[in-house]
Parts: structure tokens; C-alpha cells; sequence
């Protein structure tokens, strides 16, 4: 009976492990992040996306690739809110990004990975 539930609770560890990695991204080049989802299609039009001072003024900004990031939900397809974090500080913050905003930490595209359907 012991080795029936040490069998489960490593069974139940390994999934758990497996989908918080699935859940550890980084940004993509030029990602667009915004304080809210709303802001994104605004945020996402070329020449908003290219000027940090419009961006900031819908609460949105502009990134450099590679920043960690761990995904908080996935409510539509295209649009997740994720914890940004940034090198100094600490907990990150929630942000909204499209899912072209982010790679796998060895910079694969999304679109490509089986970890965008999760």
C-alpha cells in the first residue's frame, strides 16, 4: 500500500513540475506589454509599437528579449496575462502580452512549441 501511494504522489510531482515549466517563458524581441489587455491592439499598431512614450501612455511598454516571465492565465488563445520579472524586481509584475511576445527560454517561437496549447 506504501509503494502504491509513493508511486502516486511522484506521479502527481512530475506533472506539476512539468506544467510549471511549460509555464516559464521569456520575452520575445519587441515584445509589447501592457497593464491591460485592452490596451494591446492599440499598443500593437506599428507606429504606437515603435514610440516608448505612447506606449507608456496607454500603460503599455516595449522589451528587450530574454526577460523570465511566468504565464498567471491563459483566458483567450492570443492574449496572456503573465508575471513579468525583470532583472531587480523582486515578484514581478502582472502584465498582458500577446503569445508573439514570448519564446521558450531557448528562444523558440510559440507557434512552434507545444507549449502555447497548454
Amino acid at each position: 500500500m506504501r509503494i502504491l501511494a509513493v508511486s502516486l504522489l511522484l506521479g502527481v510531482l512530475a506533472v506539476t513540475g512539468a506544467q510549471a515549466a511549460d509555464d516559464e517563458l521569456v520575452t520575445a524581441a519587441n515584445a509589447i506589454l501592457c497593464l491591460s489587455p485592452t490596451s494591446l491592439d492599440q499598443a500593437s499598431q506599428p507606429e504606437i509599437a515603435q514610440n516608448q512614450n505612447r506606449l507608456r501612455g496607454l500603460h503599455c511598454m516595449r522589451t528587450a528579449s530574454g526577460i523570465p516571465l511566468t504565464v498567471i492565465e491563459r483566458p483567450h488563445a492570443s492574449i496572456w496575462k503573465v508575471s513579468f520579472r525583470p532583472e531587480g524586481i523582486s515578484g514581478g509584475v502582472t502584465l498582458w502580452g500577446r503569445v508573439t511576445s514570448f519564446t521558450t527560454p531557448d528562444g523558440e517561437p510559440l507557434i512552434h512549441s507545444t507549449r502555447a496549447a497548454r
